[in-house]
């Protein structure tokens, strides 16, 4: 049976990224979640689930809401994860920023 992970977001999101690289080869199905609000009320109301959640970022520290929501739950983390993000703008020859 496929590992359902919680995500906060879309598939191809930073955290679908995570759950992939954190779980390698295993199959996995994630399950979107629209806030990390939403996701903790799933994790809590079926405990088959589990969650990858960001809880710090190197631009603004940590995630203090997730804390919180962490914290409130009765859920434990059991891995950790570190995903590099760098982010590039790019445009076609010729493009100047007001493009």
């Amino acid at each position: 049976m496929n590992k359902k992970i919680t995500i906060q977001g879309i598939a191809g999101c930073y955290h679908e990224a995570a759950a992939r690289s954190y779980f390698g080869e295993e199959e996995i199905e994630t399950v979107p979640c629209s806030t990390f609000p939403e996701m903790f009320d799933r994790m809590n109301n079926d405990r088959s689930l589990l969650g990858i959640i960001a809880i710090e970022n190197t631009i603004a520290g940590s995630i203090l809401q997730n804390h919180e929501l962490l914290r409130k739950s009765e859920l434990s983390i059991i891995g950790e994860y570190k995903l590099r993000i760098s982010h590039v703008l790019a445009a076609l020859p010729g493009e100047t920023m007001d493009d």
